[in-house]
């Protein structure tokens, strides 16, 4: 990353339009049969939501993406969700999704307990969130001594806190949540996963990309 091409440092933080238009139909596959009312926490352009047999609202930073959401869902709220006053009734969702949210912020663990009572009884969170000890992260810190930031990905420049399984589950646990599904995105070269496999995947965490947790409101 080129800081002379780039100007002031600042500018490193300015994200392109299209980071907030990705489409998250992985995790919108995710969401519990029966969750009709759904708030989506950094719902970006919120263009997975056009077709959800539901009422979804959104929670977004960054005002032109907000405006563009407002298409596609019920609501919007623009604002940082570590200082902005929530809106919504206790009880109101369903289902809490938050999509590589909680890496961005310096109290992830507070944004759980903040968003928690706005959940119904028995609701649930949906959370993706990148995984630190993926191979290419170790191999290029270890021996290349690198820890490069990039625009987007596990080393996002926009990235305040960095998690492995092990702290993701406990910070689900210790903020009043129960995990009822752990799944990974795998990242890896197919002799990679093909080593993994022969290996009874002993080496499963270190080719995840991405944890997608379900926990369920204790």
């Amino acid at each position: 990353m080129d800081l002379t091409k780039q100007g002031t440092s600042s500018s490193l933080f300015q994200k392109k339009p299209e980071y907030f238009e990705s489409r998250r139909d992985d995790l919108i596959a995710m969401i519990p049969p029966g969750c009709k009312k759904i708030l989506d926490v950094g719902c970006g352009a919120a263009e997975g939501w056009k077709n959800f047999k539901g009422e979804v609202s959104g929670i977004e930073l960054n005002s032109e993406a907000a405006e563009k959401a407002r298409k596609n869902i019920k609501e919007v709220v623009v604002g940082d969700i570590e200082n902005t006053k929530l809106p919504f009734s206790e009880a109101s969702f369903d289902c809490i999704v938050f999509a590589d949210v909680l890496e961005h912020l310096y109290d992830p663990w507070g944004i759980l307990l903040k968003f928690r009572p706005y959940l119904k009884a028995g609701g649930h969170i949906l959370i993706s969130i990148p995984n630190i000890r993926h191979y290419r992260i170790l191999r290029s810190l270890i021996f290349k001594g690198e820890f490069t930031y990039q625009d987007s990905g596990i080393l996002d420049i926009d990235h305040i806190r960095f998690f492995t399984r092990k702290e993701v589950s406990q910070m689900v646990n210790r903020t009043g949540f129960e995990i009822e599904s752990l799944q990974r995105k795998i990242m890896a070269s197919s002799k990679y996963s093909v080593l993994n496999s022969l290996l009874f995947g002993a080496f499963t965490d270190f080719l995840t990309g991405q944890f997608y947790v379900l926990a369920k409101k204790k």
